[in-house]
């Protein structure tokens, strides 16, 4: 897909300038570790105008992740010789003295075969998307990234379990660069989708989503104000920065729902969005977060958020152990030393539905 090399800073300019106080957040609220993202980030952005036409989807602290090397017709087709040359022999030499990412991913793609609705996998190439320098072509015509495996599990339990119809209103809250929206939105062209984020990465889903539906109505932080929510929508992304969580209250949705952060958050946030309304009637909310934020033979997050605080007087629909990327075993630094090591705590993945 060919792309004007200047659109995502063309994108990035009319979201800020759309924003009141982008460069602005309330550090206190936020947790550690994206605290110290978001700092990172506004440094790197000020720094340089090209940023994120260079790193749409991998910045620092955050990214797609590298997938196993591969050299294919199709590589050379989207990305340069010399650069698939370059990261081909790379991960050749990394992998002689760490496989383990690459047995993961692997595991990974195992386990979306044989769990997934293979349509689905099909039908969302993560090679089309913008940004896209990374990818791995199965034998099954399957392309995926590390991070993209993530996305189409998802994607797809959310389609078979029948959560969205076409129409239907979704929250959630931490999209990240809108990955997971971008393939529920081609499967599910009317739906309405509320996207709860830090500014930044409001911006980051923005130029990917409007770059892949451009005559979807994408509605700017700075347009939505106590009253905007009377409205009704049709095929609507709305933007809503989290200090705005608050004006979601009387919002009627279908579907919540959280990837990983709620179990990263200061606790007094979280219980924030837990106890709002537009949270409790939803009909649905679909999480996946640790089973225990804080082991306590390892601190990874600053709260004692558990499996306990994310149960409630809903119907639990399903819930098991969410099974993309837990088998991974990065080698990572702990009691002293570097040794290939399973997460701390593994995550759940919990459907609930709202008892009438």
């Amino acid at each position: 897909m060919k792309r004007n090399k200047n659109i995502n800073n063309e994108l990035a300019e009319e979201f800020i300038n759309n924003t009141k106080n982008f460069y602005e957040e309330n550090y206190e609220s936020i947790d550690k570790k994206h605290n110290n993202i978001i700092k990172n980030f506004y440094g790197q952005i000020k720094a340089n105008n090209n940023y994120f036409k260079e790193n749409l989807r991998n910045w620092s602290m955050q990214e797609d992740h590298s997938c196993p090397p591969q050299i294919t017709f199709l590589k050379f087709k989207k990305l340069s010789i010399w650069k698939v040359l370059k990261f081909y022999f790379l991960r050749k030499i990394y992998n002689i003295f760490n496989s383990e990412h690459e047995r993961a991913f692997f595991d990974d793609m195992a386990i979306l075969k044989k769990n997934c609705d293979l349509s689905i996998l099909k039908n969302n190439p993560v090679h089309f998307t913008p940004g896209c320098d990374n990818f791995y072509e199965s034998k099954e015509n399957i392309i995926t990234n590390y991070r993209w495996n993530r996305y189409l599990y998802i994607a797809d339990r959310i389609l078979n379990k029948n959560l969205l119809n076409d129409n239907d209103t979704w929250l959630d809250i931490g999209p990240f660069y809108g990955g997971l929206q971008s393939i529920i939105k081609k499967e599910k062209p009317s739906t309405n989708m509320i996207l709860v984020d830090f500014k930044h990465q409001l911006c980051r889903s923005f130029i990917f989503l409007k770059q892949l539906f451009p005559n979807s109505n994408h509605i700017f932080p700075d347009q939505i104000d106590s009253s905007f929510f009377n409205k009704k929508f049709i095929d609507s992304i709305i933007y809503v920065p989290v200090e705005k969580y608050n004006l979601l209250e009387n919002v009627q949705v279908k579907l919540v729902t959280n990837i990983f952060s709620f179990g990263e958050m200061k606790e007094e946030v979280f219980k924030n969005y837990k106890n709002s309304n537009v949270y409790k009637n939803a009909k649905y909310k679909f999480l996946i977060n640790r089973f225990v934020s804080s082991p306590f033979f390892e601190k990874t997050y600053n709260n004692t958020t558990n499996i306990m605080d994310y149960i409630s007087n809903d119907k639990t629909k399903y819930f098991d152990i969410f099974p993309i990327h837990h088998y991974q075993s990065p080698k990572r630094k702990l009691f002293g030393s570097i040794k290939n090591r399973p997460m701390s705590s593994p995550y759940f993945e919990l459907l609930l539905e709202k008892n009438e």
